[in-house]
């Protein structure tokens, strides 16, 4: 049996993964496994993701109400290819309806993290 040993890189770093899930519904409402207008197969009606989301061609471009962001600040845009985007900057917390934070029931259409520690900007939402 082969084996290596690794060399000593000292304690494990305290880091967070940004994470964001956004829903369709506000109040965080799934509604996960209902059928689509054509009733051949569940929708997905929330994603989970550490990622930016351009949400061209999918089922929640301007469909998102609520959001619960676990870790990092994020940056929600009008349009899809992060055009056009909201005057804020959101951070940990939950958002159970989207109109109650300047922004329009179902508009959003694309999202990515601004930044993973709270930054020195303005206008970040409180």
């Amino acid at each position: 049996m082969y084996t290596q040993s690794l060399p000593n890189l000292g304690p494990p770093t305290a880091s967070v993964l940004p994470q964001i899930q956004v829903f369709r519904h506000i109040n965080f409402n799934r509604q996960l496994g209902d059928r689509n207008p054509e009733g051949d197969k569940p929708t997905d009606e929330n994603i989970l993701t550490t990622f930016n989301v351009d949400l061209d061609g999918d089922d929640l471009n301007e469909g998102i109400s609520s959001f619960i962001i676990y870790s990092g600040y994020w940056q929600f845009f009008k349009n899809v290819g992060f055009q056009d985007p909201f005057p804020k900057i959101y951070g940990p917390g939950h958002y159970p309806k989207t109109a109650d934070i300047g922004m329009e029931n179902d508009t959003i259409s694309s999202f990515k993290l601004f930044s993973v520690e709270k930054p020195a900007h303005p206008d970040v939402y409180q």
